[in-house]
């Protein structure tokens, strides 16, 4: 049960991080002063044809710490779902 729950937190982390981002994007997050990844493509948009890193960058941090969190939920997973294997 309590490994159930605690690859379940680490997989939501993922999907967190995501909603946070969206909700920084839309403006409901922390105020500019603070950096966040959703505000930061927001703030890129503007700038899209001139600079197209300003969003390149935020947007492969959001991508890479969600694939992340998924894999390593998965692999957390099957370490601690050993079965035994026909040989």
């Amino acid at each position: 049960m309590v490994t159930l729950m605690l690859v379940t937190a680490i997989s939501d982390i993922g999907a967190l991080m995501l909603e946070i981002s969206a909700l920084s994007f839309l403006g409901f997050g922390a105020q500019p002063p603070t950096p966040e990844w959703g505000a930061m493509l927001n703030e890129g948009r503007t700038y899209l044809a001139k600079a197209p890193w300003l969003m390149l960058y935020p947007g492969m941090a959001i991508v890479i710490v969600v694939v992340v969190f998924n894999m390593l939920g998965d692999n957390i997973k099957d370490l601690i779902d050993i079965k035994e294997e026909d040989f």
